[in-house]
């Protein structure tokens, strides 16, 4: 059985694979040697529309799906993991879990300012007990607090439990998604929380 990709597929592998080339092949050393965000090549990659390759037309994704999304990563990846990281963690662990778990309210409100490039995302989950097993992370949520969008300003944390050892693309976000539990008795962390952070300039 052969399988091809579609032309819409084989247009953005050739869109990205020309990006990548004439944009960050030629500073790809350069920032890892300087420990630096590339903001000037993320923002052109948000022009283009590749930080919404896997999302609906309605939020201003390119609706190309996880097929897509695998041909973006892997022309990146072939140039600079750096590039591929931030954009994979923006686009799949805080853009995604939106997608999948937001409200339309904030699928209004963060997905589509993630997907055009106008809010970063982190993803908070790494506790010190608990890392990839999501399933046995500590943080909990009360829920008498929480705002209508689900913004940490007016939602009460578990301080006792509220440590993250690390905090993916955080420096440089806009919005953080929380990992956290319902309850302590329940063992399925589905409640998705953001947060607003102000990034320092340069940063």
């Amino acid at each position: 059985m052969e399988y091809e990709h579609s032309p819409e597929i084989k247009m953005l592998r050739q869109t990205v694979r020309e990006f990548v080339d004439k944009e960050i092949r030629p500073i790809a050393r350069a920032i890892d040697e300087e420990e630096r965000v590339p903001f000037e090549t993320l923002k052109k990659a948000a022009e283009l529309g590749l930080l919404g390759v896997p999302f609906p037309e309605r939020y201003g994704g390119l609706e190309l799906g996880i097929t897509g999304y695998c041909v973006l990563m892997e022309e990146i990846n072939r140039v600079c993991a750096s590039h591929a990281t931030i954009i994979g963690a923006h686009s799949q662990l805080a853009a995604m879990s939106i997608y999948l778990g937001g409200t339309e309210q904030q699928k209004e409100t963060y997905l589509r300012a993630l997907i055009e490039g106008r809010m970063w995302g982190a993803w908070a989950l790494t506790e010190p007990n608990a890392g990839s097993d999501a399933a046995h992370i500590q943080t909990t949520a009360d829920h008498r607090f929480v705002h209508p969008l689900g913004t940490l300003g007016r939602c009460s944390w578990s301080s006792a439990n509220l440590c993250r050892r690390w905090i993916q693309c955080r420096s440089l976000a806009d919005a953080a998604l929380r990992r956290s539990r319902n309850s302590l008795h329940r063992r399925n962390p589905k409640r998705l929380r953001t947060k607003r952070n102000h990034r320092a300039k340069g940063a």
